[in-house]
């Protein structure tokens, strides 16, 4: 059964598994993945936020580009813009004023 949970999760190639992998087979066996992707999109906006906001504060330093380079992220997958559009609107709506210079949504 393990292989067969497994054949979507990305190729075997003798490397150590990765720490989520026991998580993400488990819930597709308990047929409980929907509430363990809610649980995970909700961490990963939690922690995005937190790194936004603080790169939206645009202090200048060596920290700010490393913040930059976090925040770009999740530019790279297909959820990556809504993830970004929450937090502009989030941070627009909470400061009164929009994120300058924000990663495009």
């Amino acid at each position: 059964m393990r292989a067969r949970i497994r054949r979507d999760f990305g190729e075997e190639d003798g490397e150590a598994d990765l720490w989520w992998e026991p998580v993400v087979e488990q819930a597709v066996s308990d047929g409980t993945l929907p509430a363990l992707a809610g649980e995970a999109f909700g961490a990963l906006d939690h922690m995005y936020a937190l790194l936004a906001v603080r790169y939206a504060e645009r202090r200048a330093d060596d920290a700010h580009e490393v913040l930059g380079g976090a925040v770009r992220v999740p530019s790279g997958y297909l959820w990556g813009p809504l993830l970004h559009e929450s937090f502009a609107e989030r941070f627009r709506l909470a400061m009164g004023t929009p994120v300058p210079d924000w990663p495009d949504a």
